[in-house]
């Protein structure tokens, strides 16, 4: 089993010396883990005496090269070790990868590693440094092991087998209650555990290094429908798209994005990519240039979840935004609770002062529609209104009367 996940920690900026790797080396040790250090230069990699211990070589450091390690890696997991530790260098992340490694008795124990990239001064990176943990002690059932081994390589293989489709959610004016825009999400139809929500495989998606590939898909099959709606006559509704943060750190993502707009032939005022606040506020000028080159193309762009994150005001005028999305945990009780209704007020007499539109998610009862459309909110979205609904109710609802809120 083998998963990654990229996290934003700032890369280590000069390689350290070689009785600092030795005294890392020596305190790994001491904790039951076998540290490595992979030189992306020469392509050389050390391996501690723990590490050796651990892969079932003879307990002393050694020095070689990175097929002494992946040879010893499952098969099934191999190319996903290599792409993850390789793919980390390239972007400058640190990573952590589970897979099975072969011990000196024949049998494959779970192991996880743990790494950081060291750059030079010019963020070049040098070399990867970490460590590598056996999981078996921790009493990880190998049936467990080899579930999550399996649903992997199912999830490896739904975008080939065109097993992801997309719902949508329609989104309607407060004031009329008619359709104006549908949030485009993501669902897995596995063939044999049905139709699986968001929560229950984006993460492994994440972990496995498919959100980049996926989330292309996604882009493009909203946006070809989005066009086919403008076709048959519906021009003004708009579909939204979440983005991830792996997306938004794409260097080449604008561009990606651009493509599929010319390809698909959908109007790109039509689009609106939702983002939330913790995804550009640990990196602001980086998602600023991002989201420039995004909102250049003619993309709208919007603020999903808003208020949970960190400082939130302080970067509305900053980010290059059309709108903002009011996290849902704001309306709860809001039409009782006056405290939480003039957090709703102040929100959306501020966005509406930095001429943003207010969206407002969750919305579940008709109380709560009410003191919305009272506070002045722009859109409301929630199963009040509707529910998530396959691509083909939506091409439906596109194309006949608008819904009306109740």
């Amino acid at each position: 089993m083998a998963t990654m996940t990229r996290s934003m920690h700032t890369p280590t900026r000069s390689a350290p010396g070689a009785a600092a790797l030795e005294r890392v080396s020596r305190s790994v040790d001491v904790a039951s883990e076998g540290y490595w250090d992979w030189n992306l230069v020469t392509g050389e990699v050390f391996y501690s005496r723990r590490w050796c211990e651990m892969a079932g070589l003879p307990a002393v450091a050694l020095r070689g090269d990175s097929q002494l390690w992946l040879d010893r890696v499952h098969p099934d997991d191999r190319a996903m070790v290599r792409s993850a530790i390789e793919g980390a260098g390239r972007c400058c992340a640190s990573v952590q990868t589970g897979y099975r490694l072969l011990r000196a008795d024949g049998l494959y124990r779970p192991m996880r590693v743990q790494a950081v990239v060291v750059c030079d001064e010019f963020d070049v990176p040098v070399s990867i440094a970490g460590w590598q943990m056996d999981m078996a002690p921790r009493e990880v059932e190998p049936e467990v092991i080899t579930a999550e081994a399996v649903f992997d390589a199912e999830l490896r293989r739904a975008l080939a087998r065109n097993e992801f489709v997309l719902h949508y959610q329609p989104i309607v004016a407060a004031s009329s209650g008619g359709i104006v825009a549908f949030e485009a999400l993501i669902r897995w139809q596995h063939p044999v555990r049905g139709l699986l929500a968001p929560d229950q495989f984006l993460k492994r998606l994440q972990c496995l290094g498919m959100m980049v590939e996926v989330g292309r898909w996604v882009i493009r099959e909203a946006c070809e429908h989005c066009a086919s709606w403008q076709r048959t006559g519906a021009h003004n509704l708009t579909v939204s798209i979440n983005l991830s943060a792996i997306q938004l750190e794409d260097p080449e993502f604008a561009a990606e994005v651009a493509q599929i707009v010319m390809e698909t032939k959908v109007d790109a005022s039509r689009i609106i990519f939702e983002i939330t606040e913790d995804l550009v506020i640990h990196n602001t000028r980086q998602a600023i240039d991002a989201l420039t080159s995004l909102r250049a193309t003619g993309i709208r762009l919007f603020i999903d979840d808003f208020g949970t994150g960190y400082s939130s005001l302080s970067y509305l005028q900053q980010l290059p935004v059309d709108g903002l999305k009011i996290d849902r945990a704001f309306l709860e009780e809001i039409e009782q609770e006056s405290a939480r209704r003039e957090i709703v007020r102040a929100i959306i007499d501020l966005a509406h002062a930095l001429g943003l539109e207010v969206v407002s998610e969750g919305v579940e009862r008709p109380e709560q529609l009410e003191m919305l459309r009272t506070l002045g909110c722009d859109r409301v979205q929630g199963f009040l209104l509707a529910p998530p609904m396959n691509s083909d109710a939506a091409d439906l609802l596109a194309c006949s009367s608008n819904l009306k809120a109740s």
